[in-house]
């Protein structure tokens, strides 16, 4: 029998020489370890819960705080909680510095050997002085090579492809999402309004497009051109899907097949336009 061809309706099956981030797989557990496992988590259960206490407490605190401060001040109360929240959500990419290189290796060798004591000491972290001892006891080739290790590690993290649609979709909307909030914390601080537009690249993907905005800002586009926001949102989809085909193989399947998705989607899209 043929072997099957290999799919490319994935991002990662159509870029294979690049670096993929691999889904996470659960190894298989003794009856002894899941009893183990279990009595752990029910004492993090616990730990949480006294946690979630003491920040309900705190959070209790801060609202009769910003209640106060509104009356005192004759302010809203919605003010006074964003000031109290005014904190920029951006943050600069940490270096890979020895702990956290350390750190990472023992993890690795720890998976390996299925040591689910020594992941418990990953996790709850290494103290100073384990650090110390190790650190003292590791050459100089040693430390470039974890450091060199960790930096790889980070770089999949932050570039390696997702390796099937479902987690794509939920990447590009998590991010987005993120940017949203750092939009509208941008236009609390500064008043500066923005959009921001996203789409797939390629028609059998499946990240939703999307557009994200700050005080509105997509009326822009009714107001200034009388279109809606969505009607600009499809054009950028379709050109964003085109953008990579080669004319020369505009007629084989996979770029018929693609026009007609999105032909299927304008369509699609024409008839909900009511919803707008």
């Amino acid at each position: 029998m043929p072997k099957e061809k290999a799919s490319l309706s994935t991002h990662a099956a159509r870029n294979p020489a690049k670096a993929v981030q691999q889904p996470r797989r659960r190894a298989n557990q003794s009856s002894a370890t899941k009893a183990t496992k279990a009595l752990a988590a029910a004492q993090r259960a616990q730990a949480k819960d006294a946690l979630f206490a003491d920040i309900n407490d705190h959070y209790l605190e801060k609202r009769q705080l910003i209640k106060d401060l509104a009356k005192k001040h004759n302010k809203k109360e919605n003010y006074i909680k964003k000031l109290l929240n005014n904190d920029v959500h951006t943050k600069t990419k940490r270096s890979a510095n020895l702990w956290n290189a350390v750190v990472h290796d023992f993890s690795i060798k720890a998976k390996e050997a299925g040591d689910e004591s020594a992941l418990e000491v990953v996790r709850d972290g290494l103290s100073k002085e384990e650090y110390q001892t190790i650190k003292a006891n590791m050459s100089e080739d040693e430390k470039k090579h974890l450091l060199k290790q960790l930096a790889s590690k980070r770089k999949v993290e932050f570039k390696g492809i997702r390796v099937t649609n479902k987690s794509l979709a939920m990447d590009a909307m998590q991010t987005a999402n993120s940017i949203n909030d750092q939009l509208i914390d941008l236009f609390e601080r500064t008043g500066v309004r923005t959009f921001a537009m996203f789409t797939r690249s390629h028609a059998e993907d499946s990240a939703v497009p999307n557009i994200v905005d700050s005080d509105n800002a997509r009326d822009f586009f009714k107001q200034a051109f009388g279109k809606s926001f969505s009607e600009f949102l499809l054009k950028f989809e379709q050109w964003s899907c085109t953008l990579d085909r080669d004319d020369d193989r505009a007629n084989d399947v996979q770029s018929v097949r693609k026009q007609i998705v999105l032909l299927i989607l304008d369509g699609l899209r024409a008839a909900m336009q009511g919803f707008d």
